[in-house]
């Protein structure tokens, strides 16, 4: 019995020993030297019983060993209490680096008057629509994207805690790290989070509400206790949005969220520009309750009449609230709209025009039952698309405002209604006139002007309206 009790109490007292010498933060000196000698003494009353007799002095030896390992016990308790802390989270920053788009997100606002400030996230915001970001799958492509953390720790003797967050959708989780805190706030004041399991490109286009649940443990803890939930609005874009939008810091033209809620929303899921492009123009032909203006085809929504600004804070207050400026557009308008909610997605499209009074077949205007004419009569004067590269004749426009006719003969009834979406103006450039059925080309203007010089050959690419930003209005 007394050789089991000198082997138990020297076990006892050699892992007291490695307890308090690793302990975080250091056990005084002496506390660990105490059970040290303790684990020696006891070693050696073992090494005793274990080869000579059991002796009365031995057993008051061990007597004492015990009853001064029960003393360091509370001495140890007193002097190396169990670190406990409590971690909270101050603040979070995506767009840290506002000069770059490769490694954190992009610079943006909710919409005209409204910026979004940097930290995107602080303490007492609950809904993810308060703490917005977006971010590009090509600048991002391949890259460490990085958000950055404040955080604050109580009682502010406490100088470092582990800490990570679970959850975060398609930003992914955050991996464990030590944090060092400096009176009670992290150190530095924002610490950096590599996004390592981030899947910014695998949906392609989306709006995503994602979450963080942050987990810490304090010094000396194995287990991981609850902090706060963070929740955030997130966009994912295909590239970095093209004008009218821009990254210039606090600049009115930062993508708007109010314009990404709806882009994000026509184009979900959309891996290319022109597709991206292409469900833009699908939804503001036929989802959006737009008509065109049969009656004398004005502009509603550039101003002044087709030049220098899309009323876009009109125009969303329509998608909203059904009052805006109204329902009924123009060209100029539905080309303007594609442009700018295309755009603020990575494409890169502008308003440009064809003239001049060409004549039209029977076409079926936004928001028209049928195909038929404008009250004015079959022609127009101009008419603006929304045009890739230099908007000339091979290059493909996508039309929001009209559809052609899509079958073999464009000129004569029955019509067969296609909405033009990434199509060359022309894949048959001087071609003779009247040009022969069946009509099988991909190609725009053979479709919706007439066969002859008053059509075809009237209508020709020219380019954006003087004063229009090259065809890229300015949002207001």
């Amino acid at each position: 019995m007394d050789l089991t009790w000198a082997a138990l109490l020297a076990i006892l007292c050699l892992a007291s020993w490695l307890a308090a010498r690793h302990k975080p933060p250091p056990c005084p000196p002496w506390v660990v030297q105490w059970v040290l000698w303790l684990a020696i003494f006891a070693g050696v009353v073992f090494v005793w019983l274990l080869f000579w007799e059991v002796s009365p002095l031995v057993r008051w030896l061990l007597i004492l060993l015990t009853v001064l390992w029960i003393v360091w016990w509370f001495i140890y308790r007193w002097r190396c209490p169990a670190v406990s802390c409590t971690v909270a989270v101050e603040a979070i920053r995506f767009n840290h680096n506002s000069a770059s788009a490769t490694t954190d997100a992009l610079s943006i606002r909710k919409d005209y008057g409204t910026p979004v400030g940097v930290p995107e996230w602080t303490a007492g915001e609950t809904l993810p629509e308060e703490s917005p970001a977006a971010y590009a799958i090509l600048e991002t492509q391949g890259q460490t994207v990085t958000v950055q953390v404040k955080f604050r720790i109580t009682p502010t003797s406490v100088t470092q805690a582990e800490i990570r967050a679970e959850g975060g959708g398609g930003l992914g989780t955050l991996d464990a790290q030590s944090v060092q805190f400096s009176s009670g706030v992290s150190s530095p004041e924002f610490v950096t989070f590599n996004l390592n399991h981030q899947q910014i490109g695998a949906a392609g286009v989306r709006r995503e509400d994602i979450e963080w649940r942050w987990k810490y443990r304090c010094p000396g803890e194995s287990g991981w206790r609850d902090a706060d939930v963070t929740r955030h609005r997130i966009y994912i874009v295909l590239e970095t949005p093209k004008a009218p939008w821009d990254q210039t810091p606090g600049s009115t033209s930062n993508p708007w969220t109010d314009v990404l809620d709806y882009a994000c929303a026509w184009a979900d899921g959309e891996s290319a520009r022109d597709t991206a492009a292409g469900a833009v123009t699908e939804d503001v032909n036929g989802a959006l309750a737009l008509t065109y203006d049969m009656a004398s085809g004005a502009s509603k929504y550039t101003t002044p009449a087709a030049g220098q600004y899309f009323e876009c804070t009109q125009f969303i207050d329509y998608l909203e609230n059904g009052t805006g400026l109204g329902n009924v557009v123009n060209c100029t308008d539905c080309a303007t709209i594609v442009t700018t909610f295309a755009n603020v997605l990575g494409c890169d499209l502008h308003a440009s025009r064809r003239q001049s009074y060409f004549d039209l077949t029977p076409i079926k205007a936004l928001g028209q039952a049928a195909c038929g004419c404008p009250n004015w009569g079959c022609g127009f004067s101009y008419h603006e698309v929304a045009w890739k590269g230099a908007g000339g004749e091979s290059d493909e426009l996508f039309d929001a405002c009209l559809q052609v006719d899509g079958d073999t003969d464009p000129w004569s009834p029955p019509h067969t209604d296609l909405l033009p979406v990434n199509v060359p103006f022309t894949s048959l450039p001087g071609a003779p006139l009247p040009i022969p059925t069946p009509l099988s080309a991909a190609t725009y203007r053979e479709r919706l002007c007439t066969n002859d010089v008053g059509g075809i050959g009237s209508c020709n690419a020219t380019s954006p309206w003087g004063g229009s930003n090259n065809g890229r209005r300015t949002v207001i």
